[in-house]
């Protein structure tokens, strides 16, 4: 790859990036028609894939090495679920309002979140 400090120029279709280059590197961003990134191919060639549910909601990712990342979603639009691609997992748990009340990450540590009487954290 170029150094950082190299020019980089951006290419936008309907106003969207779609392509991006540093030197020779260039990087390119397919889109689904909501305008979502479904592939993104960066400068050797590798291809990321991106996938959506109906709602638009980022469902999983797809690595060149075959690696995936997953998301599973509630009823509510909230993230419930995320699989890294070795494996761990992370849950997220929220109150009847909405609100975050816990996430346990890929190692069982557990985060509470308390919220006061008028939603602060």
């Amino acid at each position: 790859l170029p150094p950082e400090d190299e020019p980089t120029s951006y290419d936008y279709r309907h106003g969207f990036l779609h392509r991006r280059a540093r030197g020779e590197a260039v990087w390119t961003y397919r889109r689904n028609p909501q305008g979502d990134v479904t592939e993104a191919v960066d400068p050797d060639g590798q291809v990321t894939h991106y996938h959506y549910d109906p709602q638009g909601r980022l469902l999983s990712i797809r690595y060149p090495d075959a690696g995936r990342h997953v998301f599973a979603w509630n009823d509510l639009g909230q993230l419930t679920e995320e699989t890294l691609p070795d494996g761990g997992v992370r849950r997220f748990s929220y109150d009847t309002l909405g609100r975050r009340t816990t996430t346990r990450d890929e190692h069982g540590a557990v985060t509470r979140y308390a919220w006061d009487a008028v939603g602060r954290l």
